[in-house]
């Protein structure tokens, strides 16, 4: 019952399709930074900032959509933030401006990935159909 269920095949893509960039971001960060003309250590050491921010964005946007018992409005929110920062990223020739880029798109990718879930966990019933489809989308994450 899980695995057909519109709502496990909906989110299975739609989770694959928030990783793409959660995991290219992350590979590819200190690559960028170092585009910028840092070395190799300050370049892991310059993604620090955005990454905490991330995690902080985390917390609070999970924190606001529990509260208003709504996820969609909260992943537009931050999908609209990470557009900005790849537009950032795409379009400035500073690197300061380059970087800030990077922090638009931590805070606007990484809360996604959390709120993806607990939208197919609310909207999965009973509870063998929530655990079913919950394990199928995160096997799902493995395989990409």
């Amino acid at each position: 019952m899980a695995i057909l269920n519109i709502n496990t095949i909906l989110m299975s893509i739609n989770f694959f399709l928030i990783l793409v960039p959660i995991y290219s971001y992350s590979l590819f960060l200190p690559s960028i930074i170092a585009g910028l003309g840092y070395k190799r250590i300050t370049a892991q050491l310059f993604t620090v900032p955005p990454n905490f921010l991330a995690f902080l964005v985390v917390l609070l946007a999970s924190w606001i959509s529990d509260r208003i018992k709504m996820r969609g409005p909260i992943m537009v929110a931050g999908l609209t933030l990470a557009a900005v920062g790849y537009i950032m990223q795409l379009a400035a020739k500073t690197p300061g401006v380059r970087y800030g880029g990077t922090f638009f798109v931590a805070a606007g990718i990484f809360p996604c990935s959390p709120l993806v879930l607990a939208w197919l966990s609310n909207n999965l019933a009973p509870h063998y159909v929530k655990a079913t489809g919950l394990g199928f989308i995160v096997a799902g994450k493995s395989l990409s």
